[in-house]
């Protein structure tokens, strides 16, 4: 069990692969699972066995990381040689694939939880709730043609909420760091390999949020006057301006926060440390390593010493070796702040 990847799918396991991967990550609606069958496999029993759609459960040394359906199969052969490769995602997969339907599309005063269980339910998505909020929607309307996981996510960033899968098939509304924390990753004691991406190219000195204020109606000159907010990277030495066009009317201080949030968001995702480990479970409890986790990374090599988020972990296993490899990045990657909403057409 310890050194297994095990899938379950209609009340059987399965775990002789020739090669298995397992990538789990902060932010994203699903996680996504690889698996290749090789000759212990006689010709049909693979293909007898799974079905495209059918569901399954993924355990990563005994817990549950992933839960979804099969999504591709690809059988071959070459002579007396077969091999059948599976690819599949969590549940919530479905909500990046699929249109929200959604009948009227349209909420009025009502809550990210609410427009969340409802966007979920047709496709059998549970909601678990672990982050505040906010205020009620004065009003949240799905754009036509829109995935679910779009409204969703598009509806998450008005109030400041992190959207990611759970792995068990349902959907977290949460935050940076709720997970708690992880292990230490320390460079000479836990760790096989380390590698860090210390990336400018998408950090810039000045962040300029530009916008109107919504107004109050005919007669109000604010109605059309262009406001803005400011940030500035004091890390960013060189002049580089970024101008962002708000999709939506706010205040300056509205555009303002947008424009700081925008700055702490780039200068926490220029930082990130992949670290290799030859075993799936932390020091800490005996668990595998997950995303959204506060670990403390100590790395002389990569001149790295503080607390990371950990926003990917990537379970593999084949003939050869059993790794994980473990991203973290500056936490304030994912720290969120809830961005102005849009105004209500008041008129002239």
């Amino acid at each position: 069990m310890a050194d297994e990847i095990v899938l379950s799918v209609g009340g059987r396991r399965w775990s002789a692969w020739r090669e298995a991967s397992v990538t789990v990550r902060l932010g994203s609606a699903a996680g996504e699972f690889s698996f290749t069958l090789d000759d212990r496999w006689s010709a049909g029993a693979p293909l007898d066995a799974f079905t495209t759609g059918g569901m399954g459960t993924v355990a990563v040394a005994g817990e549950t990381v992933l839960t979804g359906p099969i999504d591709v199969i690809e059988p071959a052969y070459k002579g007396d040689s077969y091999t059948v490769v599976m690819r599949g995602r969590d549940l919530t997969g479905q909500m990046i694939d699929c249109s929200a339907a959604n009948k009227p599309g349209e909420w009025i005063g009502q809550t990210l939880s609410t427009i969340a269980f409802d966007l979920a339910e047709p496709f059998g998505v549970p909601v678990h709730i672990d982050a505040d909020m906010g205020k009620p929607f004065e009003k949240f309307t799905i754009s036509e043609g829109e995935t679910a996981w779009a409204a969703l996510r598009r509806a998450c960033l008005h109030r400041g909420v992190l959207l990611m899968a759970d792995g068990l098939g349902g959907l977290a509304l949460t935050s940076a760091g709720a997970g708690g924390r992880a292990s230490p990753i320390v460079a000479g004691q836990n760790v096989h390999a380390g590698k860090g991406v210390f990336d400018a190219t998408a950090r810039f000195s000045d962040y300029i949020v530009k916008g109107q204020d919504g107004g109050k109606g005919w007669g109000d000159v604010s109605a059309h006057a262009s406001v803005e907010g400011r940030a500035k990277d004091p890390a960013v030495k060189r002049y580089r301006p970024h101008i962002e066009i708000a999709e939506t009317s706010g205040n300056r201080d509205d555009l303002t926060r947008a424009a700081e949030t925008m700055a702490a968001i780039a200068a926490g995702r220029a930082v990130k440390t992949i670290h290799t480990f030859t075993d799936w479970r932390q020091e800490l409890k005996g668990r595998v390593w997950r995303p959204n986790r506060v670990s403390a990374v100590r790395d002389e090599f990569l001149r790295v010493d503080r607390d990371m988020l950990i926003e990917q972990a990537a379970f593999t296993v084949n003939k050869e070796e059993l790794r994980c490899e473990v991203t973290s990045v500056v936490p304030s990657a994912w720290k969120l702040a809830a961005l102005p909403e849009k105004a209500e057409d008041a008129g002239w």
